[in-house]
């Protein structure tokens, strides 16, 4: 019987209206409206879809889930993708977003991950493996704390030290990307290397699979936003060190 706790869906809903929001501040004109509905209407179908899945118990299914969770943390990309490539208001919708959306903003919304705080709880029960909390939970809910901190140095001091800010992002992306293939050190199927403790069955679980499914894909995404900032930020002061 899953459980009815509606915290992962609570998140997952409070981050698309963060990312609703982000996108109309940064195109917020009427003849991208069409754009900005479809982009954050897909991904709330996909979020409506997963946890279907999740609820059949299909991100568990024997000798399944690592190809199913696989292409369900892929599916947010491949859907904004599919759009891009369809729709040129799409793309411009992004390319606003990207360039109008602060560092600050991208930022702080990492906040979020302090409720992994959660899962470091069900660690302590016995609820989840080590193997998954330690490499994943653990710096999951740092980030989440130092988000915050980091966003408000940011508002103090633009930018000061590029390098620093890009590696709290890279650091926070590749935690996340970390987590799919640590999940199925436990799960039946060909990655398979704990048999003995607790499974991550309450990651892939409803309704706390819309994280690896749906909230993690889209925090990925932001960090990538970032770095990318980032990138552009730096390489005009590059070329300007460079000028004798």
């Amino acid at each position: 019987m899953p459980e009815t706790s509606p915290l992962s869906h609570l998140i997952a809903g409070g981050l698309l209206a963060w990312l609703a929001a982000a996108l109309r501040r940064a195109a917020g004109g009427p003849e991208l409206r069409g754009a900005r509905l479809l982009v954050v209407g897909s991904l709330l179908a996909w979020a409506v879809a997963s946890s279907w899945l999740a609820y059949r118990g299909a991100y568990l299914a024997l000798n399944a889930s690592h190809l199913l969770l696989v292409w369900a943390t892929a599916a947010p990309y491949a859907l904004v993708g599919a759009l891009a490539l369809a729709s040129a208001k799409v793309r411009e919708l992004l390319r606003r977003f990207a360039r109008g959306v602060s560092l600050e903003s991208l930022t702080a919304v990492h906040a979020v991950r302090v409720l992994a705080l959660g899962t470091l709880t069900k660690w302590w029960i016995g609820a989840l493996p080590g193997h998954f909390i330690l490499p994943v939970g653990v710096p999951d809910f740092l980030i989440g704390l130092t988000a915050l901190p980091v966003s408000r140095w940011l508002a103090r001091q633009p930018v000061a030290k590029p390098g620093l800010l890009a590696a709290w992002h890279a650091v926070g992306a590749g935690v996340l990307l970390l987590a799919v293939p640590l999940i199925q050190l436990s799960q039946p199927g060909p990655l398979r290397v704990f048999t003995e403790g607790p499974r991550t069955d309450e990651v892939l679980d409803f309704p706390m699979s819309i994280v690896p499914t749906f909230v993690a894909p889209l925090l990925v995404g932001l960090h990538a936003v970032a770095l990318l900032k980032l990138a552009r930020q730096r390489a005009p002061a590059a070329r300007r060190e460079e000028v004798p």
